[in-house]
């Protein structure tokens, strides 16, 4: 059975080392920036404008800035949307629990009728009750609103601070990051070009 790495050997699609080196360098993170494109691309060098914090930086930035800039009756409105936005939740909250519990319930009424003759059985039983005793009962999650709309606000302008500031530290970690996988990148290359191509037609410097 082949692997999705040497599946392109079995189907005559690889024969050159070369190639399937390549293909089998994607697991081990050097390049993790394509870890969305098809086994069959050539590696890259990763591009940071490519990040996905940068895109993300400017959604953050965006919305902060846009919530400073509300005035009372918008900051109103926004504060009752949150209100109404954490009762919906609890509901649903709410409502499943009560699914889960009750699945559990009949589950475990059911169990509790049966009354097994064998050992094997009988520790079969008991297994299957206290795996469902281990999450049973379900706990609804209930937030409990802010009541007071200031407070809420300044809490809100505080989150949006905190993800600008966490994109733009995930933004400088990657920079390193990929000054050291460009490092390891470019040692992959230059070992690329020592492995022996058999195959007519591919250049020995790739």
């Amino acid at each position: 059975m082949p692997t999705g790495y040497t599946a392109m050997i079995e189907d005559d699609d690889c024969t050159d080392a070369r190639e399937y080196v390549k293909v089998c360098s994607r697991a081990f993170g050097l390049f993790m920036h394509q870890r969305d494109d098809s086994l069959k691309d050539e590696p890259k060098y990763p591009e940071p404008e490519d990040s996905y914090y940068i895109g993300a930086l400017d959604t953050a930035r965006v919305e902060l800035a846009m919530t400073m800039g509300w005035d009372i009756e918008e900051t109103e409105k926004a504060y009752q949307e949150y209100r109404a936005g954490v009762d919906e939740s609890n509901k649903k909250s709410i409502a499943r629990a009560d699914r889960i519990n009750g699945n559990y319930v009949k589950i475990l009424n059911d169990l509790d009728k049966w009354e097994p003759f064998d050992e094997v059985s009988q520790n079969i039983k008991k297994f299957a009750v206290d795996q469902i005793e281990m999450c049973y009962p379900d706990l609804a999650y209930i937030v409990e609103p802010e009541l007071d709309m200031d407070a809420w606000y300044a809490e809100k302008l505080d989150t949006l601070h905190d993800r600008v500031n966490y994109y733009l530290d995930q933004l400088e970690k990657e920079r390193l990051r990929n000054i050291d996988r460009i490092k390891a990148i470019d040692t992959f290359f230059f070992e690329l070009k020592r492995i022996p191509s058999g195959v007519d037609g591919v250049p020995e410097v790739w």
